[in-house]
């Protein structure tokens, strides 16, 4: 279960100091953010502000890229976020409190390349659904909503929104007193509230205050609920009662809602908790659906186990348009660079066996490919096992120039002759990190001259094998090399699945297998290799440049992953730091070369966040 500490009434130097605790000691991110108003002791004024947080512990890399601002000042919020949104940033959360007739606002930001995020906050109360309706009819959908105290004691009103994503929302107020009843009605027709806050709302004429709620409601697929547990207008001690009960019953806090009504005789403040029993198949399900929608994605498998058992198995889709084939759990996909987490463990396992070392040569008298004439650079001669697993050799990148990809009729041997008489190194040996496909493929030749055997033949039978897995095979080239059960690829970016030389990518990125192989070869990583050597290829190499590469995998936190792509398929998987392990295989590609960071415009960069996604937002595999 996703680790979670909710927190509420902190001073601003509390929230200060648990946010050094929280964030920059402990790794978590801010969930949920409020900012409200609470009296004084003594004079029952309201003149102090409060804040309530939800922290939460992400395993994934996405957690690392947010920022927050609890405190700030309304009138230096536009800078903020126009200088947030120039760095990159797009706005999650917006809340306002008002202290003694000053606004400030309360935000939660994420990295994000969607350029359809945008946010309005000081909007009168008064003109807030016609705001809403504006939105709505221009395709849009709003993902976070406020209300707070202005400073002539009026209603303001905050929002977010982005492109609508095919969900249906709305937006709710009541009264205090017809709130449950609201409540019950909108959750009959299948929504479920995402947000709740309370307010007061002035009312002209002299009538009295009144209680209001005002809710944020999504609607799902009944078949897709996430359980839920609601409350509206609660104290810090209803809540802080709940905590252990809802935690110990699988439930995980999604909002926290804190705001001070502030009609006397109470003025205490308040709160509108909303929690979720985050099951695998609704959450999933959800996840993969969306995913699958916004990248136009045939088929999709997923798989996830822990401590050697299966937790968690799907296909989703088509195998092949074509034929309606459906894909399941023995549906077999091309799995590109998560190749490359075999071959560095294969490596691994022979040097804990003596057989090599990390150290030794590769090339040269004493190196283990002694047979190639390696004159060209002299530099060719440092190269160590080593470089080679953690993309150091000083050249061969996979950028447009790949060696890879030249010569495709070229065998093994004749390739790297080819590329030691003609690809000179750009830099010396340990100095820059520079993913290299042809560095993985060396490592696969290695494997051979050290074991006598072929690559594949001693993968299967010493690595593979030893998990319990059968059925993993190096892919064929072409149409017609398509083995059964393997599903049809279908790329979006112009490339062509079947004109790559996939079978000599070998050990580099040719495997072909189910997203179940995968989590069973993460799950035995222990067995295959004892701790030493574990930590040994999973620390990051600190190479100029290597972004958390250790060997053979990128190293987050202690969580550490891979991913694939290739024309018309992308793969990842990852063992998180507490023993999860995760594989996600699609059967297309959406890439753009010339953005490739881009999580609208890359499957790649998407299928990372939707693997992380089921990781941190699942609670309850059982």
């Amino acid at each position: 279960m996703t680790l979670q500490q909710p927190q509420w009434n902190l001073t601003d130097q509390q929230y200060r100091s648990n946010f050094d605790v929280y964030v920059k000691v402990r790794g978590y991110h801010i969930a949920d953010l409020y900012g409200y108003e609470v009296p004084s002791n003594s004079t029952q004024e309201i003149d102090h502000a409060r804040f309530c947080v939800i922290w939460e512990k992400w395993d994934g890399p996405e957690g690392a890229f947010h920022w927050s601002a609890h405190h700030t000042p309304v009138a230096d919020y536009q800078g903020i976020y126009n200088q947030r949104i120039a760095e990159g940033y797009r706005p999650v959360r917006i809340s306002g409190h008002t202290v003694l007739g000053n606004v400030f606002l309360a935000s939660i930001w994420e990295k994000s390349t969607r350029s359809d995020r945008d946010a309005q906050w000081g909007i009168p109360y008064g003109e807030l659904y016609s705001k809403i309706n504006e939105l709505r009819s221009n395709g849009q959908r709003i993902v976070d909503v406020s209300v707070y105290p202005g400073p002539a004691n009026d209603t303001k009103c905050a929002l977010i929104w982005e492109n609508s994503d095919g969900r249906d929302w709305a937006v709710m107020e009541s009264l205090a007193t017809a709130y449950q009843h609201d409540f019950e009605s909108l959750t009959g027709e299948g929504y479920r509230p995402i947000r709740v806050f309370g307010h007061r709302r002035s009312n002209p004429g002299g009538q009295p205050d009144t209680h209001r709620f005002i809710s944020l409601w999504e609607r799902e697929d009944g078949a897709l609920w996430v359980p839920l547990y609601a409350r509206h207008g609660v104290t810090h001690l209803t809540v802080a009662s709940e905590v252990p009960l809802k935690r110990m019953a699988g439930y995980r806090m999604r909002a926290l809602g804190g705001f001070n009504a502030a009609i006397k005789p109470d003025i205490l403040a308040r709160f509108c908790p909303v929690w979720e029993r985050r099951e695998k198949h609704p959450v999933i399900s959800n996840l993969v659906r969306r995913f699958m929608v916004k990248y136009d994605v045939p088929g999709l498998s997923v798989a996830v186990a822990k401590d050697g058992q299966i937790l968690y198995a799907q296909g989703f889709g088509y195998a092949n348009k074509a034929s309606l084939e459906i894909v399941n759990n023995s549906s077999l996909f091309r799995i590109a660079s998560a190749s490359k987490p075999i071959t560095a463990t294969a490596v691994m396992k022979l040097a804990s066996e003596g057989v090599l070392s990390p150290a030794d040569l590769v090339f040269g008298s004493m190196g283990w490919l002694n047979g190639f004439n390696a004159s060209l650079d002299p530099n060719f001669k440092e190269i160590t096992v080593r470089h080679l697993l953690e993309h150091s050799c000083g050249g061969w990148a996979n950028d447009n120039n790949d060696p890879m990809y030249v010569n495709p009729s070229f065998t093994h041997k004749q390739l790297i002759s080819w590329v030691l008489a003609n690809r000179p190194l750009q830099n010396k040996p340990g100095k820059k990190f520079a993913y290299s496909n042809f560095g993985y493929c060396l490592l696969g030749r290695i494997i051979e001259r050290a074991t006598g055997k072929p690559y594949d033949t001693y993968a299967r039978g010493s690595i593979l094998g030893l998990c319990g897995i059968t059925d993993m095979y190096i892919a064929g080239n072409t149409v017609a090399e398509r083995r059964v059960g393997e599903v049809t690829y279908y790329d979006q970016a112009g490339g062509n699945p079947y004109g790559i030389p996939v079978k000599r990518m070998d050990s580099h990125g040719g495997w072909l297998g189910t997203a179940t192989d995968l989590v069973k070869f993460m799950s035995k990583l222990p067995d295959l290799l004892d701790a030493s050597w574990l930590d040994y290829m999973a620390k990051p190499s600190g190479v100029p440049g290597s972004d958390g590469y250790a060997l053979g995998w990128r190293n987050y936190n202690g969580s550490i992953f891979h991913n694939g792509d290739l024309a018309g398929t992308n793969s990842y998987v990852a063992r998180a730091a507490d023993g999860y392990c995760l594989a996600v295989l699609i059967n297309t590609r959406k890439k753009d070369s010339a953005d490739p960071d881009n999580v609208e415009k890359n499957s790649l960069v998407g299928l990372g966040h939707l693997l992380w996604s089921i990781r941190d937002q699942v609670d309850v595999w059982n």
